[in-house]
């Protein structure tokens, strides 16, 4: 009985030693497909990159050949760079404080004319002020920046006040 024990365990050990040498070799195979795997990523990675990066530059020569003037477009309608759009914006935000001011001052000329006999105040009246209950307030210092900037004036002038019955 001894010897078929022993030719049993004989028998399993071998068993044992076989798997061993199929599952190290299953493990080699596994760990060489991982590696060619891990490279196929990294290729693809790169290759990602590459197209990625190419899309980019074809989108941005799209972009320049886009907002390039064409042969067709007149002067007025050719694409400005950054400093055109500054000055064109500049040029816009005067004439819009010309076109406030312009407004103001016709609408106390038509206040002038309906009211002839009322000789109307206008002392410390302005476009860039407003009424809150019955006060006229100050244009915020951020107008008064704007209009020093743009040319349209020097320095802040003094605030003038002007008697309340103007108001009444």
């Amino acid at each position: 009985m001894a010897d078929v024990l022993e030719k049993e365990r004989d028998a399993l050990l071998a068993k044992i030693t076989e798997m061993e040498k199929a599952a190290l070799a299953a493990k080699r195979e596994s760990d060489r497909r991982i590696e060619e795997l891990e490279k196929q990523v990294v290729d693809a990675q790169k290759s990602l990159e590459l197209e990625s990066e190419a899309k980019e530059n074809q989108s941005l020569e799209e972009f320049h050949d886009a907002n390039r003037p064409k042969k067709e477009e007149s002067e007025d309608t050719v694409v400005l760079n950054r400093a055109g759009l500054l000055e064109k914006i500049g040029v816009l935000e005067a004439s819009l404080m010309d076109g406030v001011r312009h407004g103001f001052g016709n609408a106390i000329a038509q206040l002038k004319v309906v009211n002839p006999d009322v000789e109307l105040c206008v002392n410390g009246t302005g476009f860039l002020k407003w009424v809150e209950g019955r006060m006229i307030m100050s244009s915020p210092k951020i107008w008064m920046k704007m209009l020093v900037k743009m040319g349209m004036l020097m320095t802040p002038r003094p605030k003038r006040s002007c008697n309340l019955h103007c108001l009444s």
